[in-house]
């Protein structure tokens, strides 16, 4: 097993913070059997962590989805790319960042779409 100290010195206090919220969550929701190895899977391979942010931003990509039409648009579980610019954005960053990204990513990739 990996020591706890590992994490500390390699990851950040916050990314540390989400992932064991993450994990606590999880863990009373299904069986894991080892979450120290849980965790330690979700930080080694840099997975992103599906929170409150991640069901907020989902509201506001169907909202603009509504309202703009946007076929470049690839939607997978934890982030979005455009197919034109190759662009993509967490699902689970800050809500406020990803309206606003969200917003520049579709100007740009109407921008590219028109002049390809």
């Amino acid at each position: 097993m990996i020591p706890h100290c590992y994490w500390s010195k390699t990851y950040t206090e916050k990314r540390l913070k989400e992932v064991v919220t993450y994990a606590k969550a999880r863990s009373q929701k299904e069986d894991i059997r080892n979450l120290g190895g849980w965790i330690q899977t979700i930080l080694k391979t840099n997975q992103a962590v599906i929170d409150d942010k991640w069901d907020v931003n989902q509201n506001i990509l169907k909202q603009f989805l509504n309202l703009n039409q946007w076929n470049a648009l690839k939607v997978y579980e934890k982030y979005i790319k455009d197919s034109i610019t190759g662009d993509d954005l967490s699902l689970t960053m800050n809500p406020e960042e990803f309206k606003r990204s969200l917003g520049a990513l579709y100007e740009k990739s109407q921008l590219y779409g028109w002049t390809c």
